[in-house]
């Protein structure tokens, strides 16, 4: 099986490697979704993937759903973090308490879930998360609602 994705590069993308192509029925099948991933596939050349990192492709995922209309979003070459706004407000919703306490907990044993990206807590920037639980514990001890 391969897909062959026109118009992103000047010649046709053809992707034939099982990794680079993802599938994923929805519900009932009401959705399917489509993730497509050239630099995991060895017959993508050089110049192609050039191509789409000057157009910051990383990843292009396409949603199919039940009326058969079609969403494609394209995902960077590079993930650059968003700085935190409120150290410790895990959640971002600009209060630091115990929701912020479970989703630190995960973070701190590396299991977060899908869309927490685990930024706010690491209070030093360093990337260690067990450093991070002095400063975490003060700034829930501080209660000062992120201001």
């Amino acid at each position: 099986d391969q897909t062959v994705i026109s118009g992103l590069t000047s010649e046709p993308l053809v992707l034939k490697d099982y990794f680079a192509q993802t599938y994923a029925a929805g519900q009932h099948n009401f959705t399917e979704d489509f993730l497509f991933e050239p630099r995991l596939d060895p017959n993508v050349s050089a110049s192609q993937l050039a191509e789409l990192d000057a157009q910051n492709i990383g990843l292009i995922h396409l949603r199919k759903d039940i009326s058969g209309s079609h969403i494609v979003t394209y995902y960077a070459t590079e993930c650059v973090p968003v700085p935190c706004a409120c150290q410790a407000d895990v959640n971002e919703d600009g209060v630091v308490n115990g929701v912020d306490v479970a989703l630190f907990s995960e973070c701190l044993l590396g299991e977060a879930p899908i869309g927490v990206p685990c930024t706010c807590a690491d209070m030093n920037g360093n990337g260690q998360p067990f450093d991070d639980v002095p400063a975490f514990v003060s700034a829930l001890l501080a209660n000062d609602g992120c201001n």
